[in-house]
């Protein structure tokens, strides 16, 4: 640690006397070389792989670059290798070929192999292995590998050795101990005694020093000529003599085509011929110091190693910061262009920016509160400085403060077409006249707003943007009709920090949260439309250059194609990014907003206000280019041995240096899944339990603001394991159907046997069924015939009567539909017989002698009916008797018959009383107009003949004539005995005794 800060101190004391050593050194010693001018390193971008970045040490030894453009870098710890997001470590506890953690030196070969030496094995990496070419033991300590023009490896130990592609060999051309060598057409060597030695083919020539040898560090050959760093400078070959180039120490050598790199306490150094193309101060890398080693790639970018704080690559970008170490203070806020230069109005006053260098020409005193918060020169040279806290005009040298607006802070400044001086301020828009200042005529509205920007159009509007929207003025007056809005737009009432008048006329607005908005060649304002996105939907600053519209805000700069403006989805381009402080990377801050100046454009170069100075960016900005992934591994983590592939990690990422931090990924399995699973910066995709098969796994990447790059693919084969096998499936199959086909026997036995035993059973069920149902059968028949027949007479019940009367008048219906014209009038005659006096023989006789005089009358009425008739028992003393295919002009005949018999019942008794009975009787139909269906309305009718013979003394029949108008207009089903009484009176209907006497 004291040897450590010891360092630091020298590095610190020297970096105070640079420029003048470095002056004295290369124009006393060497008159023609011409220097660059100095590029400082603060101006290049840098990321720096350390512990925390995931390298196993601190102190770098050795670096190089692969064949697949990942950086190898040699550490004390261990090997790692690096595509700019990912770091592989290799060390012994895995890699048992590289014999020591300890990373000496690394050197890659134009075959895509890479050396290693380490403590105790030179090793080779080829094919994804490390592979012992040799050890300590054999060879000695390496101390230098070197690869000349015909692609030979040419190793420094004990003694000197080559490979000739099969093994190393000692070279025969010298004897001794190497201290180091670089190779080309010839090999250059240095010895144990610090002499040069340059081989030639036939013959050994040393280089001599101009003094006493000095120790040699590194060595580098650039055309046949030799270049030597030494603990004292830099030396090289000049014939066979060596010559001082600088005196200061050189910590790392190397050459990148015809340019020589070189490291010394005072800075990195290009140099092509005999001047120093760049000379890079590192004065401001006082973070990473104690240098080891340097590697240069194609771009002109750089790496450092460090023995003290790991590795860092610097390259150039197209934006720098420009701050305090460049002249200027730590805040911009208004820039303002001019010839061969740009003006910056800071927290400190005003500087002048020219040939990257910044001067303070105006100081803070000079102006009130002294930040220059927006600066304008105006036609006349007049410089007008707005701060914080008022306003200030220089004339003639003379500075003047606007005594009208202390106190309020400008944010604006602009000059009309006129030569007014219009001032934007926290309360309200004012104006120069040319002696005072005032309120703009017609702007008293604004009176209580803080005006951020102006612009007056070629139209002569002046457009106003305020903190609380955007206002319009034309001729002494606020306008709204040119504030005309397509849909709901933030414009009426938002912050408008920026405005800006294309060239081909079209305005437009920038908002401080919600986006960009052009007024149309239709003539309202409509929102640029940016689906793809910006970082920020804000802006602080636009201007036009070149066809692309430049904005800045917040998060960094971008650029959208102005011709694609009105597009539904134009071509951006985010030029920078700042994603705040990052560990071991460099930082742009911007940018600033909230008035007019704060993005310009000047002498090709877009200048920004920021919090650290001014951000500048080179306008020629190079092609984006997509990223491109790479599928690096693909890692089989399953614990099946028979089931290859089932899970598996698969490691992708993209070869960037730079900005890594802004890719992101996607990546799918097809066919197993062909939608795209986002990732973001996530770099390993995971499947577990993946079906056999073969798959495509591809992935993509983007920077975070970009297009997607193209796609990586690598095809993937999942075995199966035993039990998904073709054959295994056929066994189970085969298994399975032996099984069924023995269950199907055994079932088919078992069903035969019961089958037998079932017939058994269902035969003398069946049987037993049948006597069963025989026995119901009879049942059923005697229930039904008890249900039809009265058990005291014998006779049949209504219940017949109802069951049967239906198919009597369906077989009158079919007769009268096939007889003839006089077979026609044939009927259904209704007989209704109720016994007289019924109850007297009951009450004198008992009712045994009542019931026997019903079955006698039942006999007697039985013997009296035709075979056809039927005879019922209607109910108590009443029996119905129907008489089918009768005629009226019979019914009287047939009633007195059933009256004798009645009579005849009686004296077959031996009652003392005579027995008679009263009878109604109705034919049915009544008429040709009666419904033949409708058969309760004829016994209604009978009914009420038989009250008829009743009320006319009894014994006696009665049959009933009714209109045929009536019947033909009467549609009710049923009648009651008064509306027959009813018609009766009407004369509707005639009731006729047919007889009163038996004869």
């Amino acid at each position: 640690m004291n040897a450590l800060h010891s360092a630091l101190s020298r590095w610190k004391v020297r970096l105070a006397t640079f420029f003048s050593l470095l002056f004295c050194l290369f124009f006393s010693t060497y008159p023609s070389i011409a220097f660059a001018q100095p590029d400082p390193l603060r101006h290049y971008q840098y990321a720096t792989w350390s512990v925390e970045a995931g390298l196993p040490q601190v102190t770098v030894t050795s670096m190089a670059r692969g064949a697949d453009g990942r950086m190898w870098i040699g550490t004390q710890n261990g090997l790692a290798r690096s595509d700019g997001q990912d770091i592989e470590i290799y060390q012994v506890n895995e890699f048992a070929a590289l014999g020591s953690n300890w990373i000496k030196l690394i050197q890659a070969t134009d075959n895509g192999d890479l050396w290693v030496s380490t403590l105790k094995h030179l090793v080779r990496w080829r094919d994804g292995a490390f592979e012992v070419m040799a050890t300590r033991e054999q060879i000695g300590e390496v101390t230098a590998l070197s690869v000349d023009n015909k692609g030979k490896l040419w190793v420094a130990a004990s003694h000197l050795w080559y490979f000739d592609g099969a093994a190393l060999v000692q070279s025969d051309q010298w004897s001794g101990g190497v201290r180091t060598l670089v190779a080309g057409a010839n090999v250059w060597l240095a010895n144990d005694q610090n002499e040069i030695v340059k081989l030639g083919k036939n013959a050994v020539e040393f280089i001599s020093w101009p003094a006493e040898p000095l120790v040699v560090r590194h060595m580098a050959i650039i055309k046949q000529r030799l270049w030597v760093a030494t603990h004292q400078g830099l030396y090289r070959s000049n014939g066979k003599r060596l010559e001082r180039v600088t005196n200061s120490p050189v910590l790392a050598l190397t050459t990148h085509g015809d340019v020589l790199w070189f490291v010394s306490e005072e800075g990195v150094f290009a140099w092509r011929g005999d001047q120093i193309e760049a000379q890079l101060l590192t004065e401001e890398a006082s973070d990473f110091t104690l240098i080891t080693t340097i590697f240069v790639d194609e771009n002109q970018a750089f790496w450092l190693g460090s023995q003290a704080h790991g590795a860092r690559y610097f390259w150039r970008a197209s934006y720098v910061q420009i701050s305090k170490q460049d002249g200027l203070s730590e805040s911009s806020w208004s820039l303002v262009p001019i010839k061969n230069g740009i003006l910056v109005g800071s927290n400190r006053g005003l500087f002048l920016g020219q040939d990257n260098k910044f001067k303070k020409i105006v100081d803070a005193e000079k102006i009130p509160g002294g930040v220059g918060y927006a600066v304008l020169r105006d036609s006349s040279g007049r410089l007008w400085v707005g701060t914080r806290e008022g306003l200030a005009v220089q004339e003639q040298g003379v500075w003047q403060k606007i005594v009208e607006l202390q106190g309020k802070q400008v944010n604006s400044l602009l000059e009309t077409k006129s030569g007014e001086i219009l001032i934007g301020s926290t309360r309200g828009l004012f104006h120069w006249d040319g002696t005072h200042v005032g309120i703009l005529t017609g702007t008293q509205a604004l009176a209580g707003h803080s005006v951020r920007s102006l612009l007056e159009d070629d139209k002569n509007i002046l457009w106003v943007g305020t903190e609380n929207g955007l206002k319009a003025w034309r001729a002494g007056e606020l306008i709204a009709g040119e504030l005309r809005f397509e849909t709901a737009l933030p414009l009426a009432q938002d912050f408008v920090p920026a405005l800006l008048q294309l060239q081909d006329g079209r305005v437009l607005a920038a908002t401080y949260q919600r986006g960009i908005f052009i007024k149309s060649t239709g003539g309202a304002w409509t929102p640029v439309e940016l689906s793809r996105g910006l970082p920020t939907q804000g802006a602080f600053g636009l201007f036009e250059y070149e066809g692309w519209l430049w904005i800045s805000n917040g998060d960094g700069v971008q650029r959208i194609e102005v011709n694609q403006l009105e597009l539904n989805n134009p071509r951006l381009q985010v030029v920078y990014y700042d994603e705040g402080e990052k560990l071991g990377r460099s930082r742009l801050r911007c940018c600033n907003g909230g008035g007019t100046g704060r993005a310009v454009v000047s002498e090709g170069y877009a200048w920004f206000s920021s919090l650290a100075g001014v951000v500048r960016i080179d306008t020629n900005l190079p092609e984006v280019k997509v990223p491109v992934a790479k599928i690096r591994k693909v890692l089989d983590v399953g614990k099946s041995e028979s089931r290859l592939m089932k899970d598996l990690e698969i490691h992708y990422s993209v070869l960037d240096f730079r900005n890594a931090q802004q890719i992101a990924y996607r990546y799918r399995m097809t066919p197993y899944n062909n939608q795209w699973q986002e990732a973001d910066d996530r770099r390993i995709a995971y499947y577990t339990n993946l079906p056999p098969g073969n798959f495509a796994f591809e992935v993509q990447a983007k920077h975070t603001f970009g297009n997607w790059g193209p796609v990586a693919t690598t095809k993937i084969s999942v075995a199966p394991d035993y039990y998904e096998t073709l054959w295994f499936k056929l066994l189970i199959g085969v298994l399975v159907l032996a099984f069924l086909y023995g269950v199907f026997r055994i079932r088919t036995f078992s069903l035969r046997t019961r089958s037998v035993y079932l017939a058994q059973e269902i035969r003398a069920r069946t049987a037993q069924l049948e006597t069963m149902n025989t026995e119901l059968e009879r049942v059923n028949k005697e229930l039904h015939v008890a249900s039809i027949t009265d058990p005291l007479t014998g006779l049949h019940n209504r219940r017949f009567m109802t069951e049967q009367i239906g198919f009597q008048l369906a077989r009158m219906k079919r007769q009268r539909q096939q007889a003839a014209q006089d077979e026609k009038n044939n009927v259904l005659g209704f007989f209704l017989i109720d016994l007289d006096w019924f109850k007297h023989v009951n009450d004198r006789y008992g009712h045994g002698v009542g019931d026997q005089l019903l079955t006698e009358t039942a006999a007697n009425l039985k013997k009296v009916c035709r075979e056809s008739d039927m005879l019922l028992r209607w109910g108590g003393e009443e029996f119905l008797l129907l008489t089918p295919d009768n005629n009226p002009s019979e019914f009287s005949r047939v009633a007195d018959r059933l009256r004798n018999a009645v009579a005849m019942a009686g004296e077959k008794m031996g009652l003392p009383q005579r027995i008679s009975a009263s009878i109604g009787c109705v034919p049915h139909p009544l008429s040709q107009h009666s419904d033949i269906d409708n058969w309760t309305f004829t016994l209604a009718l009978a009914d009420y003949c038989l009250y008829q013979a009743k009320a006319a003394g009894r014994n006696c029949s009665v049959t009933a004539v009714i209109d045929d108008e009536l019947l033909s207009t009467y549609r009710e089903a049923k009648i009651t005995s008064t509306e027959l009484a009813t018609w009766q009176e009407e004369g509707r209907l005639d009731i006729v005794i047919l007889s009163s006497v038996v004869g």
